[in-house]
């Protein structure tokens, strides 16, 4: 498993986690609420289950939906898979904060 988390301010205080592999095909689709700080501030955190054997790279990707079911707000991140221990590492070169 490995875990998507991260800040948002989307409608109906869900935030949907996709994961898919090189060729951009979904593998594995879950979403979670987001839980509001007392300082107003939307995170949210999903445990993804997934066998990674065989997609050794891929993107994760986080959005929202409007009130007629439309993805919006679409954060995409490319990754590696540690497919010898099942982990997703950000391959963007971004830092963590």
């Amino acid at each position: 498993p490995f875990l998507v988390s991260g800040t948002a301010d989307l409608p109906g205080n869900r935030a949907y986690v996709r994961v898919k592999n090189s060729a951009g095909k979904s593998v594995i689709e879950a979403w979670t609420v987001i839980q509001k700080t007392k300082d107003n501030i939307g995170k949210f955190a999903v445990s993804i289950n997934f066998n990674f054997r065989g997609t050794e790279a891929g993107t994760v990707e986080v959005f929202g939906k409007d009130s007629n079911g439309a993805e919006i707000g679409l954060q995409s991140v490319p990754v590696k898979f540690d497919v010898a221990s099942s982990q997703a590492t950000d391959s963007s070169g971004a830092e963590e904060e």
